[in-house]
């Protein structure tokens, strides 16, 4: 269709797109620009083919983390002014449900070790002194609570926190500090 496909090798293997799509590879760490944003791809931990979360840098937008699909983040992206971030589920849900049954143990081990907990995810938000928003993504229809989890990301930076949903729409322009 004449659209440009950006991924990883694995991921493109996986997905088996066609040798005659318009395809550029995105290496891990080296820096690439679409347009007048600068990407880079860092590993993520995943039960995928060499899944990826992204640095992306526009001069309007300032830099945000585009992370999803993992279950920890090991790098330090301190500085940054945007998180769109997994929070997909609470480990105090989850264990709740295993206690209860409601929830397979092999199922909330499968979870764990392939998506981001809400705790987690709020470590890695934490501390971020440029920090203008947080937009939490990728949460479970079951083990999450948007409104929860909401707060508890605002109580934790005091930053305006999103729930990317169907129809919302979030400024990420940037703000300068006077």
């Amino acid at each position: 269709m004449g659209i440009p496909i950006y991924a990883t090798k694995g991921t493109r293997e996986a997905i088996g797109l066609p040798h005659k799509a318009e395809y550029e590879m995105i290496p891990e760490k080296r820096v690439i620009k679409i347009g007048n944003y600068i990407v880079t791809a860092y590993k993520s931990k995943h039960d995928a083919a060499e899944p990826c979360m992204f640095l992306i840098y526009h001069p309007e937008m300032g830099s945000l983390v585009f992370a999803t699909d993992t279950y920890m983040i090991p790098y330090d992206f301190r500085g940054l002014d945007h998180y769109l971030i997994e929070a997909n589920y609470s480990m105090k849900i989850v264990e709740d449900k295993v206690a209860q049954g409601t929830l397979n143990a092999k199922l909330a081990q499968r979870i764990i070790k392939s998506h981001l907990s809400l705790e987690n995810a709020i470590k890695q938000v934490k501390g971020s002194e440029n920090l203008q928003n947080v937009i939490l993504i990728h949460l479970s229809d079951s083990n999450s609570n948007a409104e929860e989890f909401k707060a508890e990301v605002q109580k934790a930076t005091g930053k305006p926190v999103y729930i990317a949903d169907k129809g919302v729409q979030i400024n990420l322009g940037r703000q300068m500090n006077e």
